[in-house]
């Protein structure tokens, strides 16, 4: 249905999603090994939620939108975007939501299981390690409020998931780690601890590092261009609050660790979908 003249409308919500888009869209190796359309960069703009809005409100004319991580689409600021005479195609690997709004599309156009996908080798089937008991008491009345789930980042928590990551890494020839903790606070505090139990292990690890948004990461560098470095990395242990559970492509990571808890059955599905 599209030609070289027309126009693809590409929505994403956050930075690390556009980059993300555009790296695959200009890698030319992509489109052999997926027979892809050889116009394709140039027919599909990727945009930020509120310039897409923007230019659409100005004119200009696509052919089709998309929306990226389209269980978003259920939510007030994508409700311009179904206002106008255009196809929109959304994107998700998890179509649910907590609030169990139903998204604003009136058909699927295609799915596929999680089942399947394993059967195809197209993800791999993760192996789940038993939880830890950490025998300390959190009375937390929420899990999605920063200043309960702050509850969680305590010093002696703290050292029990750094100790539990190290011992694991041995019994299972780990060497890249993604941690998700609940709160920036907490993100910070938990790589401080790492980073001490690395040196004292003879650092084990390449890199001990941390992440969250607005470009915070202790190389103090744009933050697509820090997960493109880190990327490169052997061996590392990588923590994060609520940035690489979306968008995130990383082939060389190993495991993933989840130091803060959730009732999101669908935040969870994300983290543990990065490896």
């Amino acid at each position: 249905i599209l030609t070289k003249q027309d126009k693809v409308m590409w929505v994403v919500h956050t930075l690390s999603l556009h980059s993300h888009a555009k790296r695959y869209l200009d890698n030319r190796d992509n489109y052999t090994r997926f027979s892809l359309y050889p116009d394709l960069a140039s027919v599909i703009h990727v945009k930020m939620k509120a310039d897409a809005a923007r230019e659409l409100e100005s004119g200009s004319k696509y052919k089709l939108i998309i929306i990226d991580e389209a269980h978003h689409a259920a939510a007030s600021t994508y409700e311009s975007f179904f206002e106008y005479p255009i196809g929109i195609l959304g994107l998700t690997a998890t179509p649910h939501r907590m609030d169990r709004r139903n998204l604003p599309f009136t058909k699927v156009s295609y799915s596929i299981t999680f089942r399947e996908l394993v059967r195809r080798k197209v993800v791999l089937l993760p192996k789940f390690l038993p939880e830890v008991n950490t025998n300390i008491i959190i009375n937390a009345s929420s899990l999605q409020e920063e200043g309960q789930l702050e509850k969680f980042n305590n010093e002696e928590r703290n050292r029990l998931v750094a100790h539990y990551i190290f011992r694991e890494t041995d019994k299972h020839s780990i060497r890249k780690i993604i941690v998700f903790a609940g709160t920036n606070a907490h993100v910070k505090d938990l790589y401080e601890t790492l980073k001490k139990i690395n040196g004292l292990s003879k650092n084990k690890f390449d890199h001990i590092g941390y992440i969250f948004g607005g470009d915070n990461n202790e190389r103090s560098m744009p933050n697509d261009k820090y997960l493109d470095w880190h990327r490169s990395q052997n061996s590392s242990i990588l923590v994060n609050c609520r940035i690489l559970n979306e968008g995130y492509d990383d082939p060389s990571i190993d495991a993933v660790v989840m130091a803060t808890p959730t009732n999101s059955i669908l935040y969870y599905l994300q983290c543990v979908g990065r490896v």
